[in-house]
């Protein structure tokens, strides 16, 4: 299973200027990845899950064979729409 959350507003931006995170948990191997963002608004949230969800699905092919079975969105739903449904 994989975790997804959006956080931010932080206080103070990184190196290239962006104040939010999104963050990637794999539970099966105990990985993270963390992906900054410039804003918090819907469509760059989702080409972030995109993103991940393509190399991800790619990993684990190469790696095992098998598909990923599930995504968690925690529940504020802030960036959860049809198409990341779809």
């Amino acid at each position: 299973m994989t975790y997804i959350d959006l956080f931010g507003k932080v206080d103070q931006k990184d190196s290239h200027g962006k104040y939010y995170f999104i963050f990637f948990t794999n539970t099966a191997k105990a990985h993270s990845h963390i992906k900054f963002l410039k804003t918090k608004e819907a469509d760059v949230a989702l080409d972030a899950i995109k993103k991940y969800i393509t190399f991800i699905f790619t990993q684990t092919r190469i790696q095992t064979g098998k598909k990923i079975k599930c995504f968690w969105f925690n529940s504020s739903k802030e960036y959860i729409n049809q198409e990341v449904l779809d």
